[in-house]
This record gives C-alpha cells, structure tokens and sequence, in this order.
C-alpha cells in the first residue's frame, strides 16, 4: 500500500495543501514540533526498548521483578503522580498478572533470557556500562543460568532443576524493607536498570506528548479549512463506518462479492483436505446433510467497502434496514491500506453472513438451546421495531 502513487500522492496534496494554509508565523507549526519530537524519541529509541520494553531481559522472572519494584515505590506517590499501570484503578488487574500461577520451567527461561542478554549486548556494546554491570563479568549464556537460579519470583513448574519457594506474595506484603532486604538476583538486576528506564520512559513520553497535541492541531486544522466534509479519524470510542457490498474490479470476486458453503467443501477438495484447508470433522460429518439441502447455497463470507483495520474483528454488520447480516472478522490485503489511507477501489473488509452462523449452529453443531435464544432474541426485536412503525 505504501507504493501505490494514487494513494501516497493524494496524502502528500492534502500535506502540502494543509502546510500552505498554516499562517501562524508567530509560533513553531506543529510539523516543526513533530520533527523535534521524534528526533528526540529516535535518540533514544534503540536503548529504551531494551531497557523500558525490556526486550534486553525477556524472562518472566524479570517481568514479576519489575513489577514488584514498581508497585511497592509507585504506591508510597498520590494515585495520579504514578505510572498509569500501577494506579489504584489498575491495581486488581496488576496483582492478578504479578501472582499468576502460571509454572514457569527454568530451562525455557534461561533460554529467552540468554537470548535477549546477547541482544542487549549486541546493540549497546561490551563497552557500555550499562551492560558491563548486567553481565558482571560473565557471557549472557552464564549470566542467564545464574540470575535464572537465584530468583524466587514465580511459581517453577513440575520437572524444573530449581526447587526455591515463590516469594513474591511475602515480598509484596513486605513492602520496601522486603525489598531492599531480598537477594534476589532478578530483584536486583531490576533496579539496577530502573532509574535509567524510568529516565527514558519521560523522555519517551513527554515528546509522544507532543507528538500528539501537534497532531491533534493538525486534524482540527484539516476540519476547519477543508471544503468537504471529512469524517474524523477513530479514537477507540464506537464507530459507525459505511459501506456496500461489492467485489474487486479484476478478481473472480468481481461478479460475485461472497462465498458460500458449497465453495468451502469445493476447497478443501481441491486442496486434498491438506492444512490449512482441511476441513475439522464436524464439518466433515454434517456435508451430507448440508449437501442435501438448500444449505450450501447460503452466503458464507462476504466483501464489503466498510472502512475497517485491526481491531474491528468482532464489528456487526447491519444492513439498511436495522437487521444484523454478518461479522467482521478479516480485511484483504489491499485493507491494510485503510490504516492511513481510506481506498474503496481495492481494499475490502471480510464478514461470516449470519446465515452461514445459523447454519452451523443447527447443522453442525448442534446448538439447539443457543440457537433458541437467538431466535427468541430476533422475535423481541421484530416485534420492537413493528410497535416502533
């Protein structure tokens, strides 16, 4: 999509368009402020995602670490000083993740850990101080087996070398004296690196900051001076996109804008049944029953203009007159355009028909009490809107 000219060349009118428009020669415009920005954030980009994304330390040993360092020092600041994630409002959900008993096997950490050590190493240098103290004096690969054995910070499953009790719930009711008292060696690689991870993750954030107001003018900027209606970006809240269906000029889509259940066991045959088109068996078991009737027929996905990119996998999709036709759940290639771009001329989004769902429901899986329910729920819903005619 980035090397279609039809869409990049209209992106870069409407920029240039915009940028003639700006006629504030009294403050920085706001592409100045975007450029600085993220000049800034590039700086640093490579050490903070090593440091602050922890991509340098991929164990989950250093994630309960990290955790625990955090929500002890974060919980002694007022609820709206701290990082976001250890606000009082996210609390349940981060001691849920902290005190997972999810079994953690000491082979596979050191494994993932060893690897991202060398990471580490190979993108900030043996000669940077940083990972001279990480490594303390030690390759990755040894590094690894001995942090690995000397945290307490999880539950080790069955068949794990290391036998050390979990010690974070202790920890976590022992609050900073537990922690400056623990000899843990995830405990301690974790502060080693807090307070320059936590110095990249402000710098990180404040100039994402302005990466945001700067753009938030220019969106406001685009509304006000544009001669036709634009329809805003969305911003995670409920949207609702329009669209028709239709098929894509030159593809057998074309004529025929959907699938039906026939062209699913047509498939699989023509691919011999091999994976990924293998049919599961409960399709294999209900064809003859769908084959003998009027079943395979029925709709089974179908393309649609909806502007729509990741994220809208679970979207209704409803005709014009309120009723309920299908499911998003996949886009084609060309969609992957409609992130910066929209484009009606090849990207389309996929939904599964509400015929092909019913269907299945009844003639594969027989899901006679849901079935039922979603019966019972249209009835109450055509009876509405009649009273409402």
């Amino acid at each position: 999509s980035l090397m279609r000219p039809d869409i990049i060349n209209r992106l870069e009118d409407l920029e240039d368009n915009l940028r003639k428009q700006w006629n504030d020669d009294q403050r920085e415009s706001p592409w100045h402020r975007i450029e600085r920005a993220q000049q800034t954030i590039d700086a640093v980009a490579v050490r903070y995602n090593l440091l602050e994304g922890a991509m340098g330390f991929r164990s989950q040993f250093f994630s309960n670490a990290r955790m625990l360092l955090r929500v002890i020092e974060e919980s002694g600041k007022p609820d709206g000083k701290r990082l976001r994630e250890y606000r009082d409002s996210a609390r349940s959900s981060l001691e849920l993740r902290l005190l997972s008993n999810q079994p953690l096997y000491d082979d596979y950490e050191i494994l993932t850990l060893t690897d991202s050590l060398t990471f580490l190493v190979n993108k900030l240098g043996l000669d940077d101080l940083l990972v001279r103290r990480v490594l303390d004096g030690k390759s990755p690969a040894d590094r690894a087996v001995e942090l690995i054995a000397g945290t307490r910070l999880g539950k080790r499953g069955d068949g794990s070398a290391s036998t050390l009790p979990d010690k974070r719930r202790r920890i976590l009711a022992g609050g900073q004296g537990a922690i400056e008292a623990s000899d843990d060696t995830m405990l301690s690689l974790a502060r080693l690196i807090d307070r320059e991870s936590r110095t990249l993750r402000t710098l990180v954030e404040e100039n994402a900051e302005i990466k945001k107001q700067a753009h938030a003018e220019l969106t406001r900027l685009r509304l006000e001076r544009s001669p036709v209606s634009i329809a805003p970006d969305a911003t995670f809240t409920l949207r609702l996109a329009y669209g028709t269906v239709k098929g894509v000029t030159g593809q057998p889509s074309e004529s025929r804008p959907w699938t039906t259940i026939r062209d699913l066991f047509a498939k699989a045959d023509t691919e011999n049944n091999r994976s990924p088109f293998d049919l599961p068996e409960s399709w294999r078991s209900a064809r003859g029953a769908l084959t003998d009737s009027k079943s395979t027929a029925i709709p089974l996905n179908f393309l649609s203009t909806a502007d729509i990119i990741g994220g809208n996998s679970g979207s209704p999709v409803v005709n014009t007159t309120n009723e309920l036709v299908g499911v998003i759940f996949d886009g084609n290639k060309d969609s992957l355009v409609l992130d910066i771009a929209y484009d009606d001329v090849r990207a389309r989004a996929i939904a599964v028909s509400a015929g092909a769902i019913m269907t299945s429901l009844e003639q594969v899986y027989d899901a006679k009490e849901l079935l039922a329910e979603l019966r019972t729920c249209h009835l109450k819903h055509s009876t509405t809107n009649k009273k409402d005619e």
